[in-house]
């Protein structure tokens, strides 16, 4: 507000009073891909609030005051059923929340998993197999701790002197190297683009996981059991919430420069104001002078 101040030559107060009158109103329609997720805003009395995103047309829709079940289902019960009916796909985090109201609201919609999210469960159990073993190992714990990054890397993109590293920790940690093949045997799975494929794949991945002995592991057995349908979908279909995970960075930038924004209803304006070129404001009343 000071920067549009200074650059209008008016007061602060009076950019706000202008920014009051812009009005977001609800979208009308929905589109073919839906993406929805949730962000830290601190607004309104509410820790998180949510995001809904047009992943192809790179359009955020709407911004809701609050993660909460009803009032979730309460938003997309204002849009028609046929208009609901005309989304087929939903992308979203591995949200049981979300899914539950998704699959409420848009039942003709298939719901995909985003795949990095679904990525970051592997190597979150890999990663506590590793903090598992440098506290167990204290006497060479150090190398567990300085070389975690080069777990993350790809066994290929290794140099000669990280190879070395890793074979080290292996020698130390038979644990660390079943976990660390866990997780390059998922990276194959990753190469299937067809579904059948894709299922055998993951079927194989799962046995892998149960014969393993690696309890770190052993909870990605009921996810991906109970997330099937929406991981299968993940690696078969060209959606993610690649977009919505962008604005959420944006948003993160905004709330740093401001300092955070505790009305909801100019924060939400806010982060409209991103996509201003494609969105559906009005401006009610005043304008800014002309000498701005």
């Amino acid at each position: 507000f000071k920067a549009v101040a200074t650059h209008c030559h008016v007061s602060v107060n009076q950019v706000i009073r202008v920014f009051k009158e812009i009005k977001y109103s609800r979208p009308t329609t929905l589109p073919p891909v839906l993406s929805i997720d949730e962000f830290k805003g601190n607004a309104a009395g509410q820790k998180y609030q949510v995001i809904l995103t047009d992943p192809e047309s790179h359009k955020i829709l709407d911004i809701l005051p609050k993660r909460d079940t009803t009032e979730l289902a309460k938003y997309f019960a204002q849009f028609p059923r046929y208009i609901r009916n005309n989304v087929k796909y939903i992308t979203m985090d591995m949200s049981l929340q979300f899914r539950s109201v998704m699959r409420d609201s848009f039942p003709q919609a298939q719901i995909v998993a985003d795949r990095f999210h679904l990525i970051r469960l592997i190597t979150f159990a890999l990663e506590r197999v590793r903090k598992a073993e440098q506290n167990t190992l204290s006497n060479v714990s150090r190398t567990f701790k300085t070389n975690k990054r080069i777990l993350t890397k790809h066994f290929k993109a290794l140099t000669d002197k990280e190879f070395t590293k890793l074979m080290d920790m292996f020698h130390y940690s038979p644990r660390l190297h079943r976990a660390y093949v866990l997780k390059q045997a998922f990276s194959r799975v990753l190469m299937f683009k067809d579904k059948e494929n894709i299922q055998w794949a993951i079927d194989q991945w799962l046995s892998l996981v149960a014969s393993s002995e690696l309890p770190e592991f052993k909870s990605l057995l009921k996810t991906f059991k109970f997330w099937r349908e929406e991981i299968v979908n993940a690696l078969t279909l060209p959606y993610s919430n690649g977009f919505t995970e962008g604005c959420n960075n944006k948003i993160k930038a905004l709330k740093r420069c401001a300092f955070g924004i505790q009305n909801f209803e100019r924060f939400r304006n806010r982060i409209l104001f991103i996509n201003a070129k494609k969105g559906h404001a009005t401006i009610t009343s005043h304008v800014l002078p002309k000498s701005a």
